[in-house]
């Protein structure tokens, strides 16, 4: 373990530096081991809170507008006024490589393995799941197509995905209600699986599927490759479109 994670002088709390909702999955098992078993304050976008919160129950998580902004410029593990700042959203500038490294140099950053990040599970609402999918009218045992087509925070960026096939078509989006981790249900048991490169790689890595393979779409026009994050889909099958 690298010496940064000696900091066990006198702090009461970590300010987690890092606010998007698949980076937030990847690096728990990370933070948890830099804890030093003190609290644990997360700060992220507003409309991840309420999803997170249940999802990882024993880390408090905040909308990061309601934290000190001037954490964010701090691209050093330090303590500031009793809070430990942990940088983990500058991980590849800190660590002087290039952007498609940026998820494995988390956990670089600390001289800790980075496929451990599939050693710490969400927190399931089963309960949840089920109804979320009735609500999509779904019967258990139908056959159906789950597809996200939908990638950045504010789902702004769409591909365009096309499918020929008899099956349902099941479109992911924001249900009122439920959140990404809710829809565990829908995506274990899915048919076929058609998405863009979004948080719901980090949940499927963690699932039991149902379907073989998953298809796989890039983010265009933000990207026209996967090598910021192929290297991590070790689980399944991919077809890379």
């Amino acid at each position: 373990m690298s010496d940064i994670n000696k900091l066990n002088g006198d702090y009461e709390v970590n300010y987690v530096l890092q606010v998007h909702l698949g980076d937030a999955i990847w690096s728990q098992t990370l933070i948890k081991e830099l804890s030093n078993g003190k609290p644990i304050i997360w700060g992220t976008e507003s409309q991840f809170v309420e999803g997170l919160q249940r999802a990882y129950p024993d880390v408090f998580w905040i909308d990061v507008k309601a934290l000190n902004p001037d954490y964010q410029h701090f691209k050093i593990d330090c303590i500031i006024g009793g809070v430990r700042v942990i940088p983990i959203g500058h991980s590849n500038a800190i660590m002087k490589v290039p952007y498609k490294e940026v998820m494995k140099a988390k956990y670089d950053m600390y001289s800790m393995d980075w496929k451990t990040w599939k050693d710490t599970m969400y927190k399931r609402d089963f309960g949840r799941e089920r109804r979320l999918y009735e609500e999509l009218g779904l019967e258990y045992g139908e056959k159906y197509n789950l597809i996200n087509n939908r990638f950045r925070s504010d789902e702004s960026g769409v591909v365009d995905i096309k499918l020929e096939n008899n099956y349902k078509n099941i479109q992911m989006k924001n249900i009122k209600g439920y959140s990404l981790f809710d829809w565990s249900y829908v995506v274990e048991n899915a048919t076929e699986i058609h998405t863009v490169g979004s948080s719901i790689n980090y949940i499927l890595e963690l699932l039991e599927l149902k379907t073989d393979v998953i298809h796989l779409y890039k983010r265009l026009p933000d990207e026209n490759h996967y090598h910021n994050y192929d290297y991590i889909l070790k689980r399944h099958k991919y077809i890379f479109h």
